[in-house]
């Protein structure tokens, strides 16, 4: 039995595999197994992770599923749509013998000392959750799309509070922390207790958002839950394509209904979290709307516009918690839809086009244009009389 089981689900990741394995294979900490499950890569992913795990016996290579031939499929390049990596995280917990488990990303590496400090802290607290602080840098092909070589690398902290961390504590006790930076994928979670509780990745597709109602769901039901303030584990941002249906933008709202279930289940704690859940949703869910494509934006904005303002009548969704920026964001997507997107989706060099095809625009328009004409009438008509007095030899308006 494994003290450490690392869960990888893979999907079209040869380009970063390579790193990712290695920085685990080369930790520290030796006690420990990798799961990697190919969910029908079309590239070279599950060729060099066999290749690694021909060298390393810790390596367990699961294929899920083959590749599936995309000329078999009536939209060719929607094959992606298929991808079930929850189902794929599900299925290799079930294998797995490590006491703690973690889920990183196949693009991600992390820090030489991680697993050992983790695990430490973890089985010494007998911690149901341990999160910790991590490391986030843009991806070099991405550096050179925004024409920069700065590969800064930010930071991701958990909490503000110094409080938050070192301590074990559960949501029954403090509901605020569920709203702890969610990073899932640089913590660690105890087997028994996942097993326990029966909790789950959702198994739908495409699993977009799939570490979302995980988080909520785990923290609800955790009852020693602890924060760790060293960061291991580096995230690679990749720059992803928008969103392009409303089918995948409604795997978020589906994590979210899930974890809510869950959270009811809880009784009392199930409404002390409420506020909570609802920040996390509306920060969430706002922030997808805005990485959707154009043509389908207005449609989820009505959506979700009408779902946050039936939470916002019922005393959900607090400007305490939300804090200032949020809470004004979200009255204005309330309220109109269309002017919330306006604001954050035109782009600043097309604002003046876009205000000149206003309503309101064309009306100032109007009244603008009608007070500079009945202005240059009356000059006119001054004109006019200045002359007319001047032939008829009488001083003009105003002279002496």
């Amino acid at each position: 039995m494994a003290k450490i089981s690392v869960i990888i689900p893979m999907f079209n990741n040869a380009e970063y595999l390579r790193e990712c394995l290695r920085s685990f294979c080369n930790q520290t900490f030796q006690d420990f197994e990798i799961l990697c499950v190919d969910d029908g890569s079309r590239d070279d992913s599950f060729e060099t992770a066999q290749s690694l795990a021909d060298k390393d016996a810790r390596i367990r290579l699961i294929r899920y599923r083959e590749p599936v031939d995309p000329q078999t499929l009536d939209k060719p390049s929607e094959a992606w749509k298929l991808v079930n990596l929850g189902r794929c995280a599900n299925l290799a917990v079930e294998q797995a013998s490590g006491e703690y488990v973690m889920f990183p990303e196949a693009d991600c590496s992390l820090r030489r000392d991680g697993l050992e400090t983790m695990y430490r802290a973890a089985s010494g607290e007998r911690a149901d959750i341990l999160l910790a602080d991590c490391f986030s840098f843009w991806d070099d092909l991405d550096l050179k799309k925004r024409g920069t070589g700065d590969r800064t690398v930010k930071r991701v902290r958990l909490s503000e509070k110094a409080e938050d961390y070192g301590t074990v504590f559960d949501m029954k006790a403090c509901p605020e922390l569920l709203m702890l930076g969610r990073f899932p994928q640089a913590g660690l979670f105890r087997r028994e207790f996942l097993q326990y509780n029966n909790l789950k990745f959702l198994e739908i597709t495409p699993g977009t958002f799939r570490y979302t109602g995980f988080f909520i769901r785990t923290m609800a039901a955790a009852e020693r839950i602890l924060a760790m303030d060293t960061p291991f584990y580096m995230n690679r941002v990749i720059r992803a394509a928008r969103i392009q249906s409303m089918e995948e933008l409604c795997t978020l709202n589906r994590e979210y209904d899930e974890a809510f279930n869950t959270m009811l289940s809880r009784g009392e704690l199930g409404k002390s979290l409420r506020p909570y859940y609802w920040t996390l949703k509306a920060e969430d869910c706002m922030a997808a709307l805005l990485k959707a494509r154009a043509s389908i934006r207005s449609r989820y904005a009505s959506y979700i516009a009408a779902e946050l303002d039936r939470a916002c009548d019922r005393g959900y969704l607090k400007p305490e918690i939300c804090g200032g920026e949020l809470y004004n964001d979200l009255q204005i997507l309330i309220k109109a839809p269309e002017d919330y997107l306006t604001i954050k989706t035109v782009n600043p060099k097309d604002y003046a086009q876009h205000m000149r095809r206003s309503e309101s625009y064309r009306i100032g328009a109007a009244a603008i244009k009608a007070k500079s004409a009945g202005t240059k009438a009356v000059q006119k008509g001054k004109s006019v009389l200045k002359k007319f007095r001047s032939r008829l030899g009488r001083p003009a308006e105003g002279d002496h």
